[in-house]
């Protein structure tokens, strides 16, 4: 009975040390597998299959489960990228601006809206909206949300790297408006100067036209940014010259501009990033994003256009008061009103008014 009850034991020893390494060899697996999630999560946020029998083997792997779903939110939310998750402003904008060494574009153009009386003189540089509202990347005392604004830029010039420098030429005047409303603004004609023909309007219709394909391109790096394609489906690429009282008076104004204006042409070697801060404020350079390159040339504080006046003249303001006044009484933007620098998704100059056509009007019909 001696060596069967000695034998017992030692079974029973083996088991035991069975048992203990099955265990060990369950936890170490439990553990890979656990920092393989976590790794995983990291990387690509795909959480791999898991069954419920390998998750029981050890509590701290099932809390680590429930993190992952959470993380990995989190990350997707960030790798969808600022379009998705933060506000659009009217106080930002990615515009094409004549350069400041265009000084004969500025001079014409400037002497057209001091005698149009544009409200916004002050305030804006002589531009063209490409995604306009932008992405809200400033914070309060004006400063910058430098991750979002990095995120921005990297965007933009992923973008511009693929766009070649092209000419615009300033040739045409169109309005739109209504009873209610109207705009007078110059057609920014755009082409590459190696395959351009004169006369040639087939570029426009077809939607090839440089400054068009930029937009588009923008768009697609920024889809909610999509305000200026809200009129007709398709971007109108214009420059505003004034707001006028209704669409007769844009008229008016446009023989009266027609009457001197010659053609003019510079080119397009960059686009701008801008914003302003405060009612009273002026859109100023936060960002340069060449054409042709990945370069962008960031400003903190924002820099001012050389051609843009220092202060807003006594009759800037008159102007520009008189026009908030009457978007307040037509009740602009369907009915609301937008204070000082809100922040919201409503293109700027394609709102809706009862009973009046919001198309811009092809210039080929207003010269």
């Amino acid at each position: 009975m001696g060596i069967f009850d000695c034998k017992a034991t030692i079974f029973m020893k083996s088991v035991i040390v069975i048992v203990v390494v099955i265990v060990s060899l369950m936890h170490c697996s439990a553990s890979f597998l656990g920092n393989s999630i976590l790794k995983t999560s990291r990387h690509s946020c795909g959480v791999p299959f898991v069954s419920k029998t390998q998750l029981m083997m050890d509590n701290s792997l099932n809390h680590l489960s429930e993190n992952i779903t959470s993380d990995c939110e989190m990350d997707v939310l960030a790798k969808d990228g600022p379009e998705k998750e933060v506000r659009k402003c009217h106080t930002s904008t990615v515009c094409m601006v004549p350069p400041d060494s265009a000084k004969l574009v500025w001079e014409r153009l400037s002497r057209a809206r001091r005698q149009l009386l544009d409200p916004g003189y002050y305030r804006w540089p002589p531009h063209a909206n490409l995604l306009y509202p932008f992405i809200q990347y400033s914070l309060k005392g004006n400063k910058l949300d430098e991750d979002l604004f990095l995120e921005c830029t990297e965007k933009l010039a992923n973008v511009t790297a693929n766009m070649r420098p092209f000419t615009v030429a300033l040739e045409e005047l169109g309005t739109f408006g209504g009873q209610k409303r109207g705009v007078l603004w110059m057609y920014p004609k755009s082409y590459y100067e190696d395959n351009y023909n004169e006369g040639d309007d087939s570029n426009r219709i077809n939607d090839a036209e440089p400054l068009i394909e930029l937009q588009g391109r923008l768009q697609d790096a920024f889809p909610n940014c999509s305000d200026q394609r809200k009129v007709a489906g398709k971007y109108n690429p214009h420059m505003t010259l004034t707001h006028c009282v209704n669409l007769e008076e844009a008229e008016r104004k446009k023989s009266e501009i027609e009457a001197w204006w010659e053609p003019l042409t510079f080119t397009c070697t960059e686009i701008y990033l801008l914003r302003r801060s405060g009612d009273g404020g002026q859109f100023e350079i936060t960002a340069k994003i060449k054409l042709g390159t990945s370069e962008v040339e960031s400003f903190v504080p924002p820099l001012p256009f050389e051609n843009m006046p220092n202060t807003e003249e006594e009759w800037v303001h008159k102007e520009r008061m008189e026009l908030k006044k009457r978007r307040n009484r037509r009740g602009r933007r369907g009915g609301t009103r937008r204070k000082a620098n809100s922040c919201e998704a409503v293109p700027e100059e394609s709102r809706n008014e009862e009973g009046e056509t919001k198309e811009l009007r092809d210039v080929t019909k207003n010269t």
